[in-house]
């Protein structure tokens, strides 16, 4: 995992900014000019270089960019922004070193016990092959490790940009061409209430899709509401499938056969169908289906992974544990990057002023990629799923609440009950993955799903006394379940997961995000993205394990 804990002062970094990015400009370009020469070094190495070469023209896109606007950023976010260059700096110059080496070596390298198959005439040692020098400098796991860290640095310096765009929209629209970039956010074009069905066969948009039941199986995801549609002619293409809690609009001349859909829903899948999956760990919305009066979003599954697996279901089951002594098998760094990860999509879901209001380990659906090991040795990538329930911020809500006690634990105090009078927030968005992080960071489930059902209840001891007979107990409020999970969370999570994951746990909980950045009215919602990615964002990409 790439840190960004540096050595820059706070005081004078935004006018560090610029030398910062001429430093990483500098060194990326040497960098690649060194790995050309692995363009002749085999299939492996070849491939390699390609990937790096590819990498540094995003990332050389984003430092332009950076350098054009550092006169007019925040200072908060010069300060955010600053120690990350820095980190970058620290990784590009260790790639350029390592490659260098590489370089000398198969220029000058004779190791005396080269065998004779090497030799040329009069037993001279042949120059070594590139290959062979990328074999002995620079592993092939080190060159993906640098891939892999250049692609965290690109994540997280994403979630910047992302909080520029809500200050100032425009900044990165006048760009020249050649470095012109679109900052990933979700954003949707205007609702279109009566679209026509089409057919499955057509290029994929965000209209109804067609799903023949003989074309499809459709397999439950455990512990979740969603199912994973799996073509059965061995097409790799499938879908997670999501039920809608929502009827079709009659349309109002009977003799017209098209779909009305409910007012926000097609916004939200369009929104949702220009999800970037690698960046915002939230899967791309492929269309909606439309089936018997009941809607369905259908979500396109990354060929790259399968076996999908509720966040739930992992934490209540007994594999990712010794069966003597109870101790946990999964790595602390797996679960800190998990909850890196499903930060950065709540963060990328209110970047199109959604609220998604649904945040559970139930809507947080892990897939085994191809290149993983297996759970509990590694979890793989996660993403947010859930939208059955989100709406623009400025939309109409019901204010309907939760009856189901399993679900009202996800919920800020304001927010219990069947009929609610507070509007649902980003504020409220925080509190629910402060709840989430708590059980990654115990391992732990809250939750009982009841076997074979849906029914589902408080289970945690640290909980449990204050729902008798599985409802919240007479003179108990809300207020004193929040109380009790900040309690605990100070309590247990520390000598588990550090002090700074327990106090990202505890701002979620307390909506205490960080004091140093002002909220102004006229920019409150970038002000609070900006907190949030001080006191969440920053401080778990800052443990360093």
């Amino acid at each position: 995992m790439l840190g960004t804990d540096t050595s820059l002062s706070v005081i004078g970094v935004a006018l560090a900014i610029p030398p910062l990015v001429q430093l990483c400009l500098s060194l990326g370009v040497s960098l690649v000019q060194l790995v050309k020469m692995y363009h002749d070094s085999g299939s492996v190495g070849s491939r390699l270089a390609l990937k790096i070469e590819s990498k540094w023209k995003n990332l050389e896109t984003i430092l332009v960019n950076i350098d054009r606007v550092s006169a007019t950023l925040d200072v908060d976010l010069a300060n955010e922004i600053g120690p990350m260059l820095n980190a970058l700096s620290t990784v590009l110059m260790q790639a350029r070193e390592k490659a260098a080496k590489v370089g000398m070596s198969s220029r000058f390298s004779e190791p005396r016990d080269a065998p004779q198959s090497e030799r040329g005439e009069h037993g001279a040692v042949r120059r070594p092959s590139a290959s062979r020098a990328i074999r002995i400098c620079w592993s092939n796991s080190e060159l993906e490790t640098f891939i892999e860290q250049c692609e965290d640095w690109e994540a997280m310096i994403s979630t910047r940009l992302l909080i520029i765009v809500m200050f100032h929209c425009n900044l990165f629209l006048n760009a020249p061409e050649e470095h012109r970039m679109q900052i990933p956010t979700l954003h949707g074009e205007p609702p279109m209430v009566a679209q026509r069905g089409i057919s499955s066969r057509s290029p994929v948009t965000v209209d109804e899709i067609v799903l023949r039941s003989e074309d499809f199986e459709w397999i439950r995801v455990h512990c979740s509401m969603v199912q994973l549609l799996q073509k059965k002619n061995g097409d790799v293409t499938s879908f997670l499938a999501e039920r809608l809690p929502l009827t079709c609009v009659p349309p109002v001349n009977r003799d017209d056969s098209s779909v009305q859909y409910p007012s926000g829903l097609h916004a939200t899948a369009r929104m949702l169908h220009g999800a970037n999956p690698g960046l915002m760990n939230i899967l791309q919305c492929a269309g909606i289906n439309y089936d018997g009066g009941r809607f369905t979003l259908l979500y396109t599954v990354p060929q790259q992974f399968s076996q999908p697996r509720s966040l739930r279901d992992l934490l209540t089951t007994a594999e990712a544990r010794k069966k003597k002594d109870g101790s946990l098998l999964l790595a602390l760094n797996h679960r800190v990057r998990l909850a890196i990860h499903v930060a950065t999509a709540v963060l990328y879901v209110h970047s199109g002023h959604l609220v998604h209001k649904n945040i559970k380990p139930e809507n947080i659906i892990i897939f085994e990629s191809n290149n993983d090991r297996k759970f509990p040795g590694a979890l793989g990538r996660p993403f947010l799923v859930g939208f059955d329930r989100s709406r623009l911020e400025s939309g109409d809500t019901s204010g309907d609440g939760d009856t189901v006690i399993g679900d009202s634990l996800y919920r800020h105090p304001e927010r219990w009950g069947v009929h609610l009078e507070h509007k649902f927030t980003l504020l409220h968005d925080i509190y629910s993955l402060g709840v989430v992080l708590f059980e990654i960071g115990l391992w732990k489930s809250f939750v009982h799903w009841k076997p074979n059902s849906f029914e589902r209840s408080i289970s945690w001891k640290g909980l449990i006394d204050l729902f008798p007979e599985g409802q919240l107990g007479r003179g108990q409020t809300p207020y004193d379940v929040r109380n009790r999970l900040v309690l605990k969370a100070e309590e247990l999570l520390p000598p588990k997961m550090g002090q700074r994951y327990t106090d990202v746990v505890v701002a979620c909980l307390s909506g205490n995000m960080d004091s140093g950045v002002a909220a102004r009215e006229e920019q409150g919602e970038a002000r609070l993205g900006l907190a949030y990615i001080k006191s969440v964002m920053s401080n778990l990409e800052k443990i360093c394990v």
